[in-house]
């Protein structure tokens, strides 16, 4: 089960991983090109031609990708027009490597449970935090993929039906109030009319969110207050998903995720109020880093076979699934 290739496609930059089965042999971090589809397909034809082998490529993106017209149906963060553009296809023309694409969100959670925080849980809700959220959910032991393999986006599930509208057309999307992007223009916000944050002296362009968590994280009070809001906000958010699924814990990833679980208890105590009836799960921190998604890339293009059948598992995967299952209906 070796000389699997995952990618993780991403606004600034290309994440790349080579593994031995779930084993992460090599890492490798390239900027993503500017220049739209062409380019990028250019520079990910040579990721893949740099790395012989004939086993199977994954690579996630951070969009809606419909696997059976091969389209991108949505990548905000991205240059260019995809729709027209038949990734899989493309790439396996290019290369003549099996391409598997799946969601970034759903590679990080598939890494995650399989070799991370989430090994040995059962059931699971995972939150993908950067410029948005994204999210996927396990059940039983196995990745829920849902209907076009879209289960999880918890990030565009609505906090405020009169909030702002969201870049999906709706309003009041959770992260619109508990991403990084909400975080920043949050402490911008409070930033103005008060004295005494150490936050006052820094470039508004230059503000970041892991500047506000060190910050609040130093006893900045400003800094701790839009902290909070986030940490709450992002409590109330998930609380539907806890009642409707009752995980046993939620994983947190993405740049900032071990700083947001500092604050978990202020997450529970969001969930705890807007979610009576389930226990209130655990705040995890995801483990395996800023390649997580590239892992869970490659995982996927290995495990893509077994989606949707109920046949037993094989021998090598078997190793790699949750002892108590033996069937793949989910991933």
């Amino acid at each position: 089960m070796g000389g699997l290739l995952g990618i993780d496609l991403g606004g600034t930059a290309l994440k790349v991983v080579t593994t031995d089965g779930c084993a992460v042999t090599s890492e490798q971090t390239l900027s993503t090109p500017s220049g739209g589809p062409k380019t990028i397909l250019n520079a990910l034809t040579a990721v893949i031609d740099e790395h012989s082998g004939d086993g199977p490529v994954g690579l996630a993106v951070p969009g809606k990708y419909d696997r059976t017209s091969d389209r991108v149906l949505l990548l905000p963060n991205i240059d260019g027009d995809w729709r027209e553009v038949g990734l899989a296809g493309t790439l396996s023309s290019l290369t003549g490597r099996r391409v598997v694409i799946c969601n970034d969100a759903r590679a990080f959670a598939l890494a995650e449970l399989r070799t991370g925080a989430a090994r040995g849980l059962e059931n699971v809700l995972f939150v993908a935090f950067g410029t948005g959220i994204g999210g996927a959910v396990a059940i039983d032991g196995r990745l829920a993929l849902g209907w076009h393999e879209r289960a999880g986006e918890i990030g565009h599930t609505s906090i405020d039906s009169s909030g702002p509208v969201c870049k999906c057309g709706s309003r009041g999307c959770l992260e619109l109030y508990a991403s990084a992007t909400a975080l920043v223009a949050n402490t911008r916000r409070f930033l103005q009319g008060v004295t005494g944050s150490t936050l006052q002296g820094v470039d508004p362009e230059e503000l970041t969110a892991q500047l506000v968590f060190s910050s609040a994280m130093n006893g900045d009070r400003v800094a701790q207050a839009v902290v909070n809001e986030l940490a709450f906000a992002l409590g109330r958010g998930l609380a539907p998903a806890v009642t409707l699924l009752a995980p046993e814990a939620i994983v947190i990833g993405g740049a900032g995720a071990a700083s947001i679980v500092k604050w978990s208890d202020r997450i529970q105590s969001a969930i705890a109020q807007y979610a009576r009836f389930p226990s209130c799960p655990r705040v995890l921190s995801a483990t395996k880093g800023a390649h997580a998604g590239a892992l869970g890339a490659a995982l996927w293009a290995l495990e893509l076979p077994h989606l949707h059948s109920h046949t037993t598992v094989s021998e090598p995967l078997a190793a790699h699934v949750s002892p108590r299952r033996g069937k793949l209906g989910l991933l």
